[in-house]
């Protein structure tokens, strides 16, 4: 699996903290799309008369106080305690919590390293744990499995520590902006208007129309959904992911017996904690079904490769692996025509593209010397931010390993950094080898 992180991790899981995470969740992959900059735009064209909507109607509203929000977001209005978070709050929060780096950021503030690696591990480790479960018929609980168990804990303890920081004031404004941005962009006038079936087709019409083009919609519906369900398990199940596994006692009393008898109770029935663990099972289906495109970064023999090929046996694909410093071409625009060749071949036949030695063809030159080495640099910029466009709209999975040392230049522009090894405190814990034996 990816970087384990012990059973005994330490850390409170609150319920409370986890939701108000939740919330913002779904703001962060609002905002990957740029869903505030649509609303911002529609209320423009509503403004200029250039929106076919009633005067009198509920979207006509809507889009008169999102103008009113985003006018004190410009003049970085805070006198009032429950207005909408300006871009530069929502960016910073972003940072703090999910390790998002972007425009508004607070450089000096410390970004939350682990969210990537953790959720990345636990939804690979409920896959990989449900396909076994299914190849050897059996009905074990999601949580009497150490593995899964162990990776539950991991991300709900970082994420509540990561909740403490919304206080209550601020997680309120923050759900009461996502609500009305949906409520906004989904409005039924606002969906005819556009010929869209729902928010997102929202998004993407006026994102391409209005604002030069979309990032990929359909990954980050997608995983706004998934995710959100996941942390809306990590919540309910709480209170059991406060209890430490214990590895030490016998079998009568492992977490597999203790918990078999919530999931198969004795009427016949369905107990809520088996339909959660459903839920959870679609929703991890749903978030890694989606795609994505991440850069695994650390030293050789850090787990880096293993850790691939964990994910792609828990989503049942083959890896196909490719040394990017070999399809490197003197040629102006060769490079990239091979690079593109390489995801399009990936996505058609629903591999794994695990890209080698990406600092080969994204790291910059140590010894800029003259002006051919500066044309060089430009040119790998310009590369990285063409891959990286295009890394988001494929619709498959994409690893890039990196042996750069930790907040390299480049890796800025990957919108998923997983950190070989993790560290968490004073300790830094191995990959284990992944275990793909039925249970």
């Amino acid at each position: 699996m990816l970087p384990d992180i012990d059973s005994g991790t330490s850390g409170e899981v609150v319920a409370e903290n986890i939701r108000a995470v939740e919330t913002l969740y779904v703001a962060w992959q609002l905002e990957q799309v740029h869903a505030f900059e649509v609303a911002d735009r529609l209320a423009g064209l509503f403004s200029e008369g250039l929106l076919p909507l009633g005067d009198g109607g509920g979207a006509a509203a809507k889009l008169r106080h999102h103008a009113h929000d985003h006018a004190n977001d410009h003049a970085n209005d805070h006198a009032h305690e429950d207005a909408a978070l300006t871009s530069s709050e929502r960016a910073q929060c972003y940072a703090s919590v999910f390790g998002a780096r972007g425009p508004g950021s607070d450089p000096d503030a410390t970004p939350n390293r682990e969210f990537d690696s953790l959720l990345l591990r636990f939804v690979a480790a409920v896959a990989l744990f449900t396909k076994n479960r299914n190849a050897a018929n059996a009905s074990d609980p999601l949580l009497g499995d150490v593995q899964t168990r162990s990776a539950a804990q991991s991300l709900a303890a970082n994420v509540s520590a990561r909740g403490v920081q919304l206080a209550p004031m601020l997680a309120a404004r923050v759900a009461a902006q996502v609500a009305a941005l949906i409520g906004l962009l989904g409005d039924p006038e606002i969906t005819s208007a556009f010929g869209a079936r729902d928010l997102w087709q929202v998004i993407d019409t006026v994102s391409n129309a209005e604002l030069g083009g979309a990032s990929n919609v359909e990954r980050h519906r997608e995983r706004s959904q998934g995710g959100s369900k996941v942390l809306q398990w990590l919540a309910a199940r709480s209170n059991e992911l406060r209890e430490t596994t214990d590895t030490s006692r016998d079998s009568e009393n492992s977490p597999s017996e203790t918990l078999s008898s919530d999931s198969s109770p004795t009427d016949g029935s369905l107990s809520d904690s088996s339909l959660r663990d459903k839920e959870l099972i679609s929703a991890t289906v749903q978030w890694l079904g989606a795609g994505t495109s991440a850069l695994f970064a650390g030293e050789r023999g850090t787990g880096k490769t293993i850790a691939a090929h964990a994910l792609a046996s828990a989503l049942g694909r083959e890896v196909f692996r490719v040394d990017l410093g070999g399809i490197v071409s003197k040629f102006i625009g060769e490079t990239e025509k091979n690079l593109n060749a390489l995801l399009a071949e990936a996505e058609q036949t629903g591999a794994v593209l695990l890209l080698d030695e990406a600092d080969a063809l994204f790291g910059p030159r140590t010894n800029v010397a003259d002006a051919h080495d500066r044309f060089a640099d430009d040119e790998r910029a310009r590369l990285l931010r063409n891959a990286c466009s295009a890394f988001e709209a494929n619709s498959g999975v994409v690893i890039l390993e990196s042996r750069s040392p930790a907040d390299t230049a480049w890796h800025a522009h990957m919108t998923q950094v997983v950190r070989f090894p993790l560290a968490l405190g004073d300790r830094v814990m191995p990959a284990p080898i992944p275990d793909t034996n039925p249970r």
